[in-house]
């Protein structure tokens, strides 16, 4: 199997697109032997270092484009993040592909919002099937297969209108998620009964407003000085310097910068600290009860819906910034370990960490 991923990363993007489609290539490559490239706009900030490790995959680089079409810009409310007209782009792509020798894909995956039935016609005879991975349903798609991993009520009959013909994987069921988070089904996570919970911090591959600093700042009071914290933030964090200071000088604060064992620093955490994104599934397939407020506009639905399943509490943003607020929550949800164990509870019967085989087996099944 030959398979194609568009997909970008920057610091204005995120990291989130390209996370889930590496998940999906290595599920590819390891029950199929797929053999996996990527099409990536060359941007400030793109994470090559996602790219190393046993898989090596092959990076196909789209050139950096000031020029955007009057007629294409705007055109979507994402058109800018592609870095070029959605025709050039697909142009681009299929000429990139065609350098390579290759003929026909079997499959094109596109995890990108500046997408749309537009581009995916445009590429349709390099490819026997396409692929979108989306969570705004707000544009049409032309593919075979189309995966929205959040909770979204409406989200079916829309994209039955947005992607006629389309075979619609939907909720978290399908979540894309890095390796050790699949547990084992129906374990409990244990809840912690001692004076003092661990706390995760981390929003993601992108905090361009440095929540994270903010966010630490508020948890750096003495009632909750007893409390050990881990700090996540990506290589090239826009304050890791005054971050790295910050953590130095606090006894009971540990950061970390791109681990490559982020699984198993939320399994160790008693309380998560964060935003949306695919780590709302990652903290669900862990069972850890969150403290979450949105950081992007596409965050929102989702967090308000991940917190009237009961996964997650969400927070007033605004009030991050006052001095007692943020460590209240905390001490407010330690202290209250039947809401603890119930937010656990809930959050492993959405997410069970299993959702890339069963994307795998869509696609298998529909290649066949």
């Amino acid at each position: 199997m030959l398979v194609a991923f568009r997909v970008d990363a920057s610091q204005s993007i995120g990291t989130g697109h390209l996370s889930r489609c590496l998940v999906l290539a290595r599920a590819l490559h390891l029950r199929l032997q797929a053999r996996c490239l990527f099409v990536c706009r060359r941007t400030d900030g793109f994470p090559i270092g996602r790219f190393k490790g046993p898989d090596d995959f092959e990076i196909l680089w789209l050139e950096k484009s000031s020029a955007m079409s009057e007629a294409t810009e705007g055109r979507l409310k994402h058109s800018a993040w592609l870095g070029a007209s959605d025709e050039s782009d697909a142009d681009e792509t299929v000429s990139l592909l065609r350098s390579q020798n290759i003929e026909k894909l079997d499959w094109i995956v596109a995890d990108h919002y500046g997408i749309d039935a537009v581009w995916e016609r445009k590429v349709s005879p390099m490819t026997r099937y396409q692929f979108a991975i989306d969570d705004l349903a707000d544009r049409e798609h032309a593919v075979d297969l189309l995966l929205d991993q959040n909770l979204k009520e409406p989200s079916f009959d829309a994209y039955e209108q947005l992607a006629p013909g389309a075979k619609i994987l939907l909720g978290p069921r399908f979540a894309l998620l890095r390796e050790g988070f699949s547990e084992i089904p129906g374990k409990p996570r244990v809840v912690n009964n001692s004076r003092t919970s661990r706390l995760l911090l981390c929003f993601g591959g992108s905090d361009e407003a440095n929540w994270t600093e903010s966010a630490l700042s508020a948890l750096l009071c003495p009632e909750l000085s007893r409390f050990p914290i881990d700090v996540i933030v990506p290589e090239g964090h826009r304050a890791i310097n005054s971050l790295t200071a910050r953590c130095r000088n606090a006894d009971n604060v540990t950061l970390h910068v791109s681990p490559p064992d982020i699984a198993v620093l939320m399994k160790a955490a008693d309380i998560a600290i964060g935003a949306g994104g695919v780590m709302v599934w990652e903290r669900c397939a862990l069972g850890l009860p969150t403290l979450a407020w949105p950081i992007a506009d596409n965050q929102v639905e989702l967090l308000n819906a991940a917190a009237q399943a009961g996964v997650l509490q969400l927070c007033d943003s605004e009030r991050i910034g006052e001095p007692s607020y943020l460590s209240s929550l905390v001490l407010a949800l330690h202290g209250d370990t039947l809401r603890r164990r119930a937010m656990s509870g809930a959050a492993r019967s959405t997410c069970d960490g299993k959702g890339a085989e069963r994307v795998v087996s869509e696609m298998a099944r529909t290649g066949t």
